[in-house]
């Protein structure tokens, strides 16, 4: 099935085809119907629904596929970093619109991961975002956002006004179902930024942490970076708390009422 569905894509997002013709999808279809007859082509349930939901993004408009304006999570020009941190812990999004004063007037969109880079301000992590009508094509849009290496853009209706949001994730979802987000559950954090900083998710293992990046946390009756926390300060820190414990300097970057989500460890020379 692999060769039918790629075959489907490449025709799918190729420029020079155009538009995806009836005559074309007719001709795909009976190419797979013969495959099945002859034996050559044998679907389970997950291969022809990946074949029919390639079929149906050919026609699907940019409305079908956005998350609607009323669902939209955003947050205000000149809202703290704490807050904008709460925001995306709250959702769980990994993206944000940026407005100014109402969500007609979105100016920019903003990255959890920028929250790695210690921003002073949210306007200091805010970057650009594209505007594209509700009646695009999905599958262009699709296209052009990985041809331009982003991953949301801002869905506006006939009178200019915010109508939803579009992402890759969304836009892939149509054709291979569920994707998880940067923050799903499921995902745990562990980048390192250089040889003596990392980036760690509360429920990283201290032993993962030291052979993933060198940095090796004392010992004591804890099995997590959180647990560490919690076990040298007796209390849950915030989000934006600073700490320096035993040569280390810590930095709160996500933390909820129970517990640490995403922490910044530094190494340092206890003696400078």
């Amino acid at each position: 099935v692999a060769q039918w569905s790629a075959m489907l894509i490449v025709r799918l997002f190729n420029e020079e085809t155009g538009e995806y013709s009836q005559f074309m999808r007719r001709e795909f279809e009976i190419m797979i119907e013969e495959g099945k007859e002859s034996g050559d082509l044998d679907l389970d349930e997950e291969e022809s629904a990946l074949l029919s939901n390639v079929f149906a993004m050919a026609s699907i408009r940019v409305k079908e596929s956005m998350v609607p304006r009323t669902d939209i999570v955003a947050v205000e020009v000149g809202t703290s970093i704490e807050d904008v941190t709460q925001a995306f812990v709250a959702s769980g999004h990994s993206k944000l619109p940026v407005y100014s004063e109402n969500i007609d007037s979105i100016v920019g969109v903003a990255f959890a991961y920028d929250l790695f880079n210690d921003p002073k301000s949210l306007e200091e992590m805010m970057r650009p975002v594209n505007f594209v009508p509700e009646s695009k094509l999905s599958k262009d849009l699709l296209r052009e956002l990985l041809q331009t290496k982003t991953s949301i853009a801002i869905v506006i209706d006939e009178y200019g006004g915010t109508a939803g949001i579009a992402t890759t994730e969304d836009l892939l979802e149509e054709l291979f179902g569920d994707i998880q987000d940067e923050f799903d559950d499921e995902d745990l954090v562990l980048r390192s930024i250089d040889e003596n900083t990392v980036v760690a998710s509360g429920r990283i293992e201290i032993d993962e942490l030291a052979e993933e990046t060198g940095l090796v946390l004392p010992e004591g009756d804890y099995e997590t970076v959180a647990g560490f926390l919690l076990e040298q300060l007796g209390t849950i820190p915030s989000s934006r708390d600073e700490f320096e414990i035993e040569g280390f300097r810590f930095v709160v970057i996500q933390a909820s009422a129970n517990r640490v989500d995403l922490v910044r460890i530094t190494r340092y020379d206890s003696d400078t």
